[in-house]
């Protein structure tokens, strides 16, 4: 898992302009952290929405299932919010939702979009 090339030095830049990013995915919690994470993102992005994790079976908690302590798995700067359970992508809803939630103006948005191929949109 790598990101494509200059992608991480133009979040940088363009959050050195003072914009605000967020990432808005359908990958659930566990899975949208860690990626962020692991591509050095954490902090580079102000917010990840996404659904929250799924329930766990019974009698079977997150620690046991976890090698390393709970702050591990958890951001240092990056905020983490969740969508609307069953909401799929691009949803108008959710968009206007993040955007009222975090007191923006939709004129000063842009939403950018990757395809499964990678190609933006």
């Amino acid at each position: 898992m790598k990101l494509f090339p200059t992608v991480a030095e133009t979040l940088l830049k363009i959050k050195g302009r003072g914009t605000i990013i967020i990432g808005y995915t359908e990958s659930m919690a566990f899975y949208s952290n860690y990626r962020v994470r692991r591509l050095g993102l954490d902090g580079v992005l102000d917010y990840v929405f996404c659904p929250k994790d799924h329930l766990l079976p019974v009698g079977l908690s997150a620690e046991d299932l976890r090698k390393y302590p709970a702050e591990h798995y958890q951001f240092q700067y990056t905020k983490q919010d969740f969508t609307p359970q069953g909401s799929k992508k691009p949803d108008t809803a959710v968009l206007n939702a993040i955007i009222s939630d975090l007191g923006l103006k939709k004129r000063h948005a842009v939403d950018i979009s990757c395809k499964p191929n990678g190609v933006s949109g």
